[in-house]
């Protein structure tokens, strides 16, 4: 009997604070999603629905950048890790994809995408947490690039 209410106790947050993803949030993402390329459309769903009741935060992550860095913004989600679009907010994800866009304007040789997008596009280089950096190394080293 201890073992079946050890059990159940154990098993009842889960069931309290699911982050399931339901019918309604996938009939709402394939709406959203609609409005993209039709290239992207289906790994864009697939990473929204991944992101479970964070997904309106990647969207708006998505739509509130100019339609010049939503590519980036997609490219970005479509390969995040699955914790990450978990806990990513748009503020953030916003941040990184305006400041990265900066430095390339600013650089003084041109970046290949290919290489802007692998090195400079990410929001984090291993496993250290998702926090807004950019801006402040941005505001701190852009003289430099300048010069």
């Amino acid at each position: 009997m201890r073992r079946l209410f050890l059990i159940a106790f154990l098993l009842l947050p889960a069931t309290l604070f699911s982050s399931e993803f339901s019918s309604l949030d996938s009939a709402a993402i394939q709406k959203a999603v609609e409005q993209f390329p039709d290239s992207v459309q289906e790994e864009l769903f697939s990473s929204l629905a991944d992101a479970a009741g964070n997904w309106n935060e990647l969207l708006d992550g998505i739509l509130l950048l100019p339609d010049t860095l939503q590519d980036d913004a997609i490219w970005l989600i479509n390969r995040m890790p699955h914790l990450d679009r978990l806990e990513i907010t748009h503020s953030i994800l916003a941040e990184h994809i305006i400041y990265s866009h900066r430095i390339k304007r600013i650089a003084p040789y041109p970046i290949p995408d290919s290489l802007f997008r692998r090195y400079i596009l990410t929001y984090r280089i291993y496993e250290e947490p998702i926090e807004g950096w950019r801006k402040p190394l941005f505001e701190r080293f852009s003289p430099i690039l300048k010069e």
